[in-house]
């Protein structure tokens, strides 16, 4: 399966007003969740932010087999079969809910939503929720990271983008 991940922006120790893992803090996940993701037998393609003047290291690309998209996500989403985010606050998050692709949203608790937004959202793609770890290291439930790629073509009403809650 070809699974598009959306690298989120880069901070470069910048402060940001949304909220934002550190970039340290991202690479380490993004290594783990994408050797997984290779480990499994997956086809990672990556679509980095096009302002963070930050790249995603080459190990990445090296060593694990990522594959770097570059272009506007809305021209070339269409190469994977399931898009992986774990960053709402981007325009391509929402680009990526209006899509004809199943998404897996990694939702580490910085979007709040009312109980009716986020039963619409779970409608429109697979949730699964993040923490961070005693160490700040973010992590995940990877028994359900599994499961999600098996059931998020299940969850494709788009609701969640196309009415006015």
């Amino acid at each position: 399966m070809k699974i598009m991940y959306i690298v989120p922006f880069y901070t470069n120790g910048w402060t940001e007003f949304d909220a934002m893992v550190p970039d340290v803090v991202s690479i380490d996940w993004q290594l783990r969740l994408l050797s997984y993701l290779s480990e499994n037998g997956h086809t990672i393609l990556v679509k980095q932010h096009p302002n963070s003047t930050v790249r995603m290291p080459r190990f990445f690309f090296e060593s694990i087999g990522v594959k770097d998209i570059v272009g506007k996500f809305e021209d070339v989403y269409y190469q994977a079969d399931i898009i992986l985010t774990d960053y709402s606050g981007s325009t391509t998050f929402g680009s990526a809910l209006k899509s004809d692709k199943p998404v897996i949203f990694i939702d580490f608790g910085f979007m709040k939503l009312h109980q009716k937004e986020r039963e619409a959202l779970e409608k429109g793609c697979y949730v699964i929720e993040g923490k961070f770890l005693n160490d700040n290291r973010a992590d995940i439930n990877w028994k359900d990271l599994k499961l999600g790629l098996d059931k998020c073509h299940e969850h494709n009403d788009r609701s969640y983008v196309t009415t006015n809650l």
